[in-house]
């Protein structure tokens, strides 16, 4: 034909041909990979979209057939952390010939996707909206997706495989803070296979055989309005918890300072003395370890020579809130041995003068240099041993807002105590030491909100984006350097 014998027509309709061509294996091989199980990539740093060596050791241990029954996802999968929640429980499916997982839709009113583990003797339901949080990082200045996705189905195969039920009880009967205040605590207990409820004491007079760990939060009395006035234990109330100290029962302490209850307190004193520990008038400051010149917002020193600490480490940053002292009485009468979890630095002062502003230390403020923040208890009782975490700052379980400055974006904003930096890391193992869980999973994976994500690099088209086209056009131009170079 002519329309070869003119040469530059002839290179623009090979061109041509050459892109059609190309196209053309594009959409076969699409259609050809979409058939393909390849395995997914994720190259974030915490591994947030896959499985940890750890959760995939666990689970190839057990010997149970365990069915994971999503019960009214599918209809929100269109959301991101929705898809990621499935993409990591197809994950565990695959890891696993013992693992089975079955879609449901929710026909309830609740309207609230759940999960449920179970065998054929025993099974958990976790709620989805317990499986991620936003967390602050004081370090970087922005904040993060904190997910525990992993642990938690982790931590429930296992659970229900080996048919332990674990519970936990926290006094909201008369609670300064409502429950609501609690939900990232509580979030953080279920991803370790811990169910948690609201006790009601001073109606029930006992706690629960099934108790593995009473929390012990700040209480108040409420008047009709809506005024509260801090308060006590009553001396029947003081008498069932010293009950349960007696049988081995254990307990997570989240207190304040008198200088910031302004309360009396002999029988929640009497209580804790049993583990020969009290907290002290005033507040610790320290001019320098603190959050942006609050000086009562510290970061204490962590101590990690204890049998507490797993998941922090010295690299984790905590942050109390108008902390006490705590003082510890060893007396060998008491039975107890005591390891400090958190102390104040070496240039820190007790402040007993609330309408004292000033960001260093006064006449009136106290040397606290080494002070204890935070301490973990054993006491012998017969034959049954009582565990005791005790922290002289009860704020920082809690979802209470801290105002803080943003710098970069020069703006104050409002974080949750719990989710600064890493309280909740702190949290999660002060429950693992009380509870029958020492040995749950707790990798709480980071995605920092404010780098774009990248979760488009666990699907499989970008593996064809990454590899395929570029090995096409690769080959596609191997075969016209060839073809030029015959032709000279």
């Amino acid at each position: 034909m002519k329309i070869f014998k003119n040469k530059e027509r002839k290179q623009i309709f090979l061109s041509a041909l050459l892109l059609v061509v190309i196209i053309v294996l594009y959409i076969e091989l699409n259609v050809l990979i979409s058939k393909i199980n390849l395995p997914k990539l994720d190259i974030t740093e915490d591994k947030v979209y896959s499985i940890s060596n750890e959760s995939k050791e666990r689970i190839s241990k057990i010997d149970k057939n365990v069915k994971i029954v999503v019960v009214g996802l599918e209809k929100y999968k269109d959301n991101v952390f929705v898809n990621n929640v499935m993409k990591m429980i197809d994950e565990f499916d695959r890891s696993s010939d013992k693992i089975s997982t079955e879609f449901q839709d929710d026909t309830s009113s609740e309207n609230n996707p759940y999960i449920i583990f179970q065998t054929e003797t025993f099974a958990r339901k976790v709620w989805i909206n317990e499986l991620y949080q936003y967390k602050y990082s004081s370090v970087y200045e922005n904040e993060e997706t904190l997910y525990l996705v992993e642990p938690m189905i982790t931590n429930s195969i296992l659970g229900v495989v080996n048919e332990i039920e674990n519970k936990m009880y926290i006094c909201m009967d008369k609670s300064v803070y409502s429950e609501k205040y609690y939900l990232s605590f509580v979030s953080i207990a279920s991803s370790l296979g811990i169910d948690t409820y609201g006790l009601n004491l001073a109606e029930d007079m006992k706690i629960p055989n099934d108790c593995e760990c009473l929390v012990i939060v700040p209480i108040a009395d409420r008047a009709d309005d809506g005024s509260i006035t801090m308060s006590d234990f009553s001396d029947e109330e003081r008498d069932v918890i010293v009950e349960y100290i007696n049988n081995g029962g254990n307990i997570l302490f989240l207190q304040e300072s008198k200088t910031l209850t302004n309360a009396e307190t002999p029988n929640l004193d009497y209580i804790m003395g049993l583990y020969g520990i009290n907290i002290s008038d005033g507040i610790i400051c320290q001019e320098n370890n603190n959050i942006q010149d609050k000086i009562s917002y510290v970061y204490p020193c962590v101590e990690l020579e204890n049998d507490i600490l797993k998941t922090v480490n010295k690299d984790s940053k905590i942050c109390l809130f108008d902390a006490g002292a705590i003082n510890v009485n060893s007396d060998e009468s008491l039975n107890v041995n005591q390891q400090v979890i958190l102390k104040s630095d070496n240039n820190s002062f007790l402040r007993k003068d609330m309408n004292n502003n000033k960001l260093k230390k006064t006449e009136t403020d106290t040397d606290a240099n080494g002070s204890i923040l935070g301490v973990y208890v054993e006491k012998n009782v017969g034959d049954n041993i009582s565990k005791a975490i005790i922290y002289s700052n009860s704020v920082i379980a809690t979802n209470t807002p801290i105002s803080i400055m943003d710098t970069i974006r020069n703006k104050n904003i409002s974080v949750e105590a719990i989710l600064m930096d890493d309280n909740a890391e702190l949290m999660a193992d002060s429950v693992k030491a009380l509870t029958n869980v020492p040995d749950a999973i707790y990798s709480a994976k980071n995605q920092y909100n404010l780098v774009p994500s990248v979760n488009i690099l666990t699907d499989n088209i970008t593996l064809k984006i990454m590899f395929v086209i570029p090995m096409i056009i690769l080959f596609v131009g191997y075969i016209v350097w060839r073809h030029r170079k015959n032709k000279k």
